[in-house]
C-alpha cells in the first residue's frame, strides 16, 4: 500500500526531490525526476489542478541548474557592452522562468552604463523583463544626441512586447526627430498587424490600419505599415478591405523617389496582393517598373508566389511578359529566375527557348544548364539529360576557351549531370575543368574553382579522386568541407587530421566536430573536439557539443564540457561573443527554458479561468495581474484561496509587507461564504495569508474563526486545512494547548488535525523520525497522507532524497 498515493501530493514530493538532486549537482537525476512528475501530472484530470501542478513544476524547474554560474560568467566578460548584453540574456531567462526579482537584481547590478551601446542593450533587457519605468529613465538620462535613437529602440521593444499603447505614446511624445518618430510609429503599426490572429478580439488589425493612415507620413514607412495592415485583414478573412488597403500601399510605393526602394516596396506589396488572391493590380504595378530597375526580378518573385498559391497559369503568363535581359543589362542574372520560374510553372519549353536564344557559347549553355537543373529538381531527369547532352556536345567543339568562365561552366554542367543520375559523365567534365584552372592566372579565382571541382567530385562519388585533386591543389580544408557536405564524416575526420597547416587542420577538425554534433554522434564529436589545438576553435566546438549534450539529456556531462569550453575561451582571450555563446549553453543546462515553456502552456490553459490564472501570474511574479484575476473570481471561497496565493506570491517576491492587503481581501471573501464547512476552509486560508504577512496575531484569530465555523467534528478535509494553517503560523510541538491531541477530551477529528500539524512542524525542525511516527498515527487517511507528504518534502530538502522517494513506494521507509 502506498503511503502517498494522491498524484498532486506525489508531485509535491518529487519536485522537492528534483530540487535537492540539482542542488547536489546531479542534473541528470533531477531532470529524470521531473520526467516522473510529468507522468504523474498526466493522471490529473481537473483543469484547475492541472494548472496549479504546472506552475509548481515551473517553479521547481526555474530553481534547477547552475544559474549563479551563468550570472558570474556574464559578469566576467571584459567588454562592457557585451557584458551588459550577456547580463540582459540572463535576466530575460530568469524573468521568463518566473523569477522577476532575480532578473531585476541582475539588471540593477549593471548600474548606469555610460555608452550608447551599453544603454541600448540595457534598455532592451529592461523592456523584455517588464521594467518599463526604468527603461524610460535610461532614455531620459541619455545624452541629447542619443535620446531619439534610444527612444526609438524603446518603442520597438515595447511594441514587440505587446505594450502597444505605451509604445505609441513614447513614439509620439518622446522622439523629436520626425523621420525616427515616423519609423517608430510604423513599427508599432506593424506589431499590431502581426498580433491580429483568429477573430482579432482586440481589433489589432483596425488599429494598425488607423495608425498607418493617420500617423505615418513617410512614403516607405507608410507603404510598409499599410501592407502589414492589409496582410492582417486578409488573415482575418476581410478580403475586400485587405485588397483596398494593399492597393493603397501600392499607390504609396509608386511615389517613392529612390528607384531601388520603390521596386522593393512595389514587389513586396504586389506579392501580398497575389497571396490575397488578387494579383492583377500587383502585376500591373510591377510591369510599370522601368526595365533597368528590377522589373524582371520582380516579375519572377510574383510568379514564384503564384506558383506557391497553385496558380501556375497566371505565373506562366507573368513570366511570358518578363523582358529578356541583354548582355549589357544590369538584370542579366535575372534570366535564371525567369527560366526556373517557367519550369516551376509548367512551361519548360518556353524556358528552354529563352535559354537557347542567348548569344555566345558560355551564356547560352549556362542558361541551358540552369534549365536542366530546374527540370531535374522538378522530376524530369530525362529531358534534363537531353539538354545536357546538347550542352556537352557544343562544349566539346570549343577550342582554346577563356579558362575562367569556361571552367565554371564545365563544373556547373558536371553538377547538373550528377543531379540527373549520371555522375560518370560528371567526372570527365571536371577533369577538363581542372586542366583549365592553371591558365586563369588569378590565385583567388583559381582557388575558388578548385574548391568547386573538389566539391563536385565528392558529390559525384569520386572521393579518392577528389582527395588527390585537393592535395595537388593545396585545398585540403575544402576537401573536408565537401566530404562533410556529402555526409562522409569518417573520411572527413581522417583528411582533416592529415592537413599539415595547423590553422587549416584546426578549422577542418572543428568543421567535422560540428557535423558530428549535428548527426548526434556525440562521443566521436567529444574525442575530436579535444584534439583541436587552437583554443578559440576548441571553445566553439565544445560549446556546440555541450548544447547537443543538453538536448540528449546529458546535462551533467554538458556542465563539464562547458567548463572546458570556458577555459579554452579564456586561453584565447575571452572574447565577448564567444563567452556569450558559452553563457547561452550554460543557461540551457538549467531548467529556465523549460520553466518558461511550462508557464506559457499553463497560461494558455488558464486563459479563461481567473482562479487558475492567479497561480500562473503569481509564479511569474506578475502580482498586479494576479490581484486583478483574483478580484474577478465570483465564488468567495475560491476568491479567498486566490488572495491567499497572492499573499504567498508577495512573500516569494520579497515583499511580505504587501501581503497584508491580500490577507484583508481574503478575510472579506471568507466572511461572504455561507456554508459553515466551506467558511472554515476559507478562514484557514485567511490564517495562512496573515502568517505570510507576518501577523501571527491575526492568523490565530482566523484559526479561531475556522475552528468555530468547523464545529466540534470537522470534516477531514477541513481539519487538514486548519492543520496547514497552524503550521503556517509556526506551530510548536509541546506548546500548551487546549487542543492537545493526547487529551482524551479533545474531539478525535481535532486531535487528528493537531497530530498532522505536529508532524509537519517536527519535520521542518529536522526531527524527521519523530515526525514520521506522528504522521503515521493520524487516523484519517487523507489527513495522514498530507502529514506524510510534509515529512517526505522535509526529507528531500534536508538532502535525504532516497528517504523521500521511499515514501512514494509501496511499504514506505
Amino acid at each position: 500500500m502506498l503511503e502517498i498515493s494522491t498524484p498532486v501530493l506525489r508531485i509535491r514530493v518529487l519536485l522537492a526531490v528534483a530540487e535537492a538532486e540539482a542542488a547536489a549537482g546531479w542534473l541528470d537525476r533531477a531532470f529524470g525526476t521531473i520526467d516522473r512528475v510529468v507522468d504523474e501530472a498526466a493522471t490529473v484530470t481537473d483543469p484547475d489542478v492541472r494548472v496549479r501542478v504546472a506552475t509548481s513544476v515551473a517553479g521547481a524547474l526555474a530553481r534547477i541548474g547552475p544559474v549563479e554560474r551563468a550570472i558570474g560568467l556574464a559578469r566576467s566578460i571584459a567588454h562592457a557592452a557585451e557584458r551588459v548584453q550577456a547580463l540582459g540574456t540572463v535576466a530575460r531567462a530568469l524573468d521568463r522562468a518566473g523569477l522577476p526579482l532575480r532578473a531585476a537584481a541582475v539588471l540593477d547590478g549593471i548600474g548606469d552604463p555610460p555608452t550608447h551601446e551599453e544603454r541600448w542593450h540595457l534598455l532592451a533587457a529592461l523592456v523584455d523583463t517588464g521594467r518599463w519605468r526604468r527603461a524610460q529613465d535610461v532614455v531620459r538620462e541619455a545624452a541629447a544626441g542619443d535620446r531619439d535613437s534610444l527612444a526609438a529602440a524603446l518603442v520597438r521593444a515595447l511594441a514587440d512586447a505587446g505594450e502597444y499603447e505605451q509604445a505609441l505614446g513614447t513614439a509620439l511624445s518622446g522622439i523629436a526627430n520626425e523621420i525616427a518618430r515616423d519609423g517608430a510609429v510604423a513599427h508599432v503599426a506593424g506589431a499590431l498587424a502581426a498580433a491580429a490572429t483568429d477573430t482579432d478580439p482586440f481589433g489589432y488589425a483596425e488599429r494598425a490600419l488607423v495608425l498607418a493612415r493617420t500617423r505615418v507620413s513617410g512614403d516607405r514607412t507608410r507603404s510598409a505599415a499599410l501592407r502589414a495592415a492589409g496582410e492582417a485583414l486578409h488573415r482575418l478573412g476581410h478580403t475586400d478591405r485587405a485588397v483596398a488597403t494593399l492597393r493603397l500601399a501600392l499607390t504609396v510605393a509608386g511615389t517613392m523617389v529612390s528607384s531601388a526602394v520603390r521596386t522593393q516596396e512595389i514587389t513586396a506589396t504586389a506579392t501580398a496582393l497575389a497571396v490575397a488572391g488578387h494579383p492583377e493590380p500587383g502585376i500591373a504595378a510591377v510591369n510599370g517598373i522601368p526595365r533597368g530597375d528590377g522589373r524582371t526580378l520582380a516579375l519572377a518573385a510574383m510568379a514564384k508566389t503564384l506558383v506557391a498559391a497553385g496558380d501556375t497559369i497566371t505565373a506562366a503568363a507573368v513570366l511570358e511578359t518578363a523582358p529578356v535581359p541583354e548582355p549589357s543589362d544590369r538584370e542579366l542574372g535575372a534570366l535564371a529566375s525567369v527560366t526556373i520560374g517557367l519550369v516551376e510553372a509548367g512551361r519548360p519549353d518556353r524556358a528552354e527557348a529563352l535559354a537557347r536564344a542567348r548569344t555566345g557559347v558560355v551564356p547560352r549553355n549556362r542558361a541551358l544548364v540552369t534549365v536542366a537543373s530546374a527540370l531535374a529538381r522538378a522530376g524530369d531527369p530525362g529531358r534534363a539529360a537531353a539538354i545536357l547532352d546538347g550542352v556537352e556536345a557544343e562544349l566539346s567543339t570549343v577550342d582554346d576557351p577563356d579558362p575562367r568562365p569556361f571552367g565554371y561552366l564545365l563544373v556547373w554542367t558536371a553538377e547538373a549531370r550528377t543531379r540527373t543520375g549520371r555522375p560518370d559523365r560528371a567526372t570527365g567534365l571536371l577533369a577538363r575543368a581542372a586542366d583549365l584552372i592553371g591558365a586563369i592566372g588569378e590565385p583567388e579565382q583559381e582557388h575558388s574553382l578548385w574548391l568547386l571541382v573538389v566539391d563536385a567530385l565528392v558529390q559525384a562519388g569520386a572521393v579518392d579522386r577528389a582527395a588527390a585533386t585537393a592535395r595537388a591543389a593545396g585545398v585540403g580544408p575544402d576537401l573536408v568541407t565537401a566530404l562533410v557536405k556529402a555526409g562522409d564524416l569518417d573520411r572527413a575526420g581522417a583528411e582533416a587530421a592529415a592537413i599539415a597547416d595547423p590553422a587549416g587542420r584546426d578549422r577542418s577538425l572543428a568543421h567535422v566536430v560540428r557535423a558530428r554534433v549535428a548527426a548526434d554522434d556525440l562521443d566521436h564529436a567529444a574525442t575530436l573536439a579535444r584534439s583541436v589545438a587552437d583554443a578559440g576553435h576548441r571553445a566553439d566546438v565544445l560549446t556546440a557539443l555541450a548544447r547537443a549534450q543538453v538536448r540528449a539529456g546529458s546535462r551533467d556531462t554538458a556542465v563539464g564540457t562547458l567548463r572546458l569550453a570556458e577555459a579554452a575561451a579564456r586561453e584565447n582571450g575571452g572574447s565577448g561573443t564567444r563567452m556569450r555563446a558559452i553563457l547561452d549553453a550554460v543557461l540551457a543546462t538549467c531548467g529556465l527554458d523549460l520553466a518558461a515553456q511550462t508557464l506559457h502552456d499553463a497560461g494558455t490553459a488558464a486563459r479563461d479561468r481567473p482562479d487558475a490564472l492567479v497561480d500562473v501570474w503569481c509564479t511569474q511574479g506578475r502580482l498586479y495581474r494576479a490581484v486583478r484575476a483574483a478580484q474577478e473570481i465570483v465564488d468567495p471561497l475560491d476568491r479567498c484561496r486566490a488572495m491567499t496565493r497572492v499573499a504567498v506570491g508577495y512573500r516569494a517576491a520579497g515583499r511580505a509587507g504587501d501581503a497584508g492587503p491580500a490577507a484583508i481581501a481574503a478575510g472579506v471573501a471568507a466572511g461572504a461564504v455561507a456554508d459553515p464547512e466551506r467558511q472554515a476552509t476559507a478562514w484557514a486560508h485567511v490564517a495562512s495569508a496573515w502568517a505570510v504577512a507576518g501577523r501571527a496575531d491575526r492568523a490565530r484569530e482566523s484559526i479561531d474563526s475556522a475552528v468555530a465555523a468547523a464545529g466540534p467534528a470537522p470534516a477531514p478535509a477541513v481539519a487538514a486545512e486548519i492543520a496547514r494553517a497552524r503550521v503556517a503560523i509556526g506551530y510548536t510541538p509541546g506548546r500548551p494547548s487546549t487542543e492537545d491531541p493526547t487529551d482524551p477530551g479533545v474531539d478525535p477529528a481535532v486531535a487528528d488535525s493537531q497530530r498532522a500539524a505536529m508532524a509537519a512542524a517536527l519535520a521542518r525542525s529536522g526531527e524527521v523520525d519523530r515526525a514520521l511516527s506522528v504522521a503515521r498515527s493520524v487516523v484519517d487517511a487523507d489527513l495522514r497522507e498530507h502529514a506524510v507528504t510534509e515529512v517526505a518534502v522535509a526529507l528531500a530538502r534536508t538532502g535525504t532524497a532516497a528517504g523521500a522517494l521511499a515514501l512514494l513506494s509501496p511499504g514506505g521507509s
